[in-house]
Order: structure tokens, then sequence, then C-alpha cells
């Protein structure tokens, strides 16, 4: 998986210019943040996704624990998770569909995460780095 974001960077660098500016945020479970690196390269950020019910198992301190240093510094947090599939799958998806309207968003999102959580994937235009 990192050479092919290395590749998709390049790809944007060739076509765009090296002054295009992108940000790549990689959406997760909790499972994925004790050794992410195998799976993305450490420099992107990982939205953690708190599913209830999906996660009891796995207790929050344990986790935060065994985070490593570089993983714990690109945290972003969204729980709890309410959705009928408790699934990073199911978030990630509405942010590759996501419109501009933030009504709709709004709607889509809110039998699902927090108002907090929506404020904040509004705020800093999460949805941009899925488009």
């Amino acid at each position: 998986p990192d050479k092919l974001s290395q590749a998709i960077l390049q790809e944007c660098d060739d076509r765009f210019g090296e002054g295009f500016n992108i940000s790549i945020i990689h959406i997760c479970g909790i499972d994925a943040t004790e050794n992410n690196t195998r799976i993305l390269s450490t420099q992107y950020s990982l939205a953690v996704v708190d599913r209830p019910g999906y996660d009891s198992k796995t207790l929050w301190k344990e986790i935060l624990e065994n985070v490593t240093p570089d993983n714990r510094e690109r945290l972003i947090w969204i729980a709890p998770w309410t959705g009928e599939m408790r699934s990073s799958t199911q978030l990630r998806k509405l942010l590759t569909n996501v419109t501009s309207n933030h009504v709709t968003l709004r709607q889509d999102l809110r039998d699902l995460v927090p108002t907090s959580c929506i404020d904040y994937i509004l705020e800093y235009n999460i949805g941009q780095w899925f488009q």
C-alpha cells in the first residue's frame, strides 16, 4: 500500500505540479492503531472509529497504551459510532460520496456519529480528502 500511495502522490505531482497540496486520511477501526505502519505509511492521519459492540472486548486504556508514538500523534477519534453496521467502511463510503451540501451530510451522518464529530468533519472539510 505504501508503494501505491507514493505512486498516487507522484501522479498528482506529475499532473498538477509540486505546488499541488493534497491531504490523505485513513479511516480505520481501533484494531489498526497499534501497528498500522504495516498497512499505511505513518505520514497519513488515522481516523479511528470507536464502534460500540464491535470493539467492546477491547479496553481503550489498553489500546492507548499500545499505540505507537507515531500513531498516537496522528489519531483523529470518531466516537461513539452508532451506525447500524458499526463499520469504519460505512463512514468511508459516506465520505467518498459526500456532497458540498452540509444539510445533506448532517442528515446522512446524524444517526451514525455524534454531532461534535459531524461538526469536525464539516469544519475541517474531511470529505474533500475522499473526492
